[in-house]
């Protein structure tokens, strides 16, 4: 199950003290959602650091380095960021705030598959054959690649979750994957081109996880 989706946009001199909600709607960062946007918590808006958080689990962050947008599960079955809001943000803002020096910016993905004995099977599956597996009750996996555009960064481990059923809520063992594809982006245009690479990023995260035996709900 895919349970957060962010996107993060690297530069030298974001501004944190613009991030408000009055600015967000003022210039039509915010998609019309048939929920609207209410507030989860209080928000803050310092010169070092501003802080959003919605009731659809949707949160801005922006210090002078990075704005980073963080779509979670609202649990049950429901998966992260199903309409894409995530890189619609990412976007609006980018556009609106043309002058700001661009680094770089990264898509990032978390899922997760329920797994009995999560730690045991990730030392079966690819602990391999020999003494080193003697005694080894966990095992974590790190894999860099270059794929299209990008670097693919993937860490997979085993971990826990909180699953509701019938309104009760439980913790189960869980195979978790992420991901960061990063792309070094030099201005305003190379960092629209790379958020708009999101969907084909989510694409290729989920093709890979297939590949690596873990079927995820999107």
């Amino acid at each position: 199950m895919l349970v957060e989706v962010s996107s993060v946009v690297v530069a030298n001199a974001h501004n944190p003290s613009i991030l408000n909600h009055d600015w967000l709607l003022a210039n039509k960062v915010l998609p019309e959602l048939p929920g609207g946007w209410e507030f989860a918590e209080l928000p803050f808006t310092t010169p070092p650091l501003s802080s959003i958080q919605y009731q659809n689990n949707l949160r801005l962050v922006l210090d002078p380095s990075r704005l980073a947008i963080t779509a979670q599960t609202l649990g049950g079955n429901v998966v992260a960021d199903p309409d894409g809001v995530v890189s619609q943000l990412a976007t609006s803002y980018v556009s609106i705030l043309k002058h700001i020096p661009y680094v770089a910016v990264g898509s990032n993905f978390k899922a997760y598959v329920e797994c009995t004995n999560a730690p045991r099977r990730l030392v079966q599956t690819f602990g391999g054959t020999g003494h080193w597996t003697d005694g080894l009750a966990s095992l974590s996996i790190k894999l860099n690649h270059g794929v299209r555009d990008c670097e693919r960064h993937l860490d997979v481990s085993s971990s826990t979750a909180q699953k509701s059923e019938e309104n009760e809520s439980k913790t189960v063992n869980v195979v978790l994957m992420s991901a960061n594809y990063h792309r070094k982006t030099p201005d305003k245009d190379i960092a629209l081109r790379a958020i708009g690479e999101t969907s084909a990023d989510l694409e290729d995260f989920m093709r890979f996880a297939t590949d690596f035996g873990m079927e995820i709900d999107v």
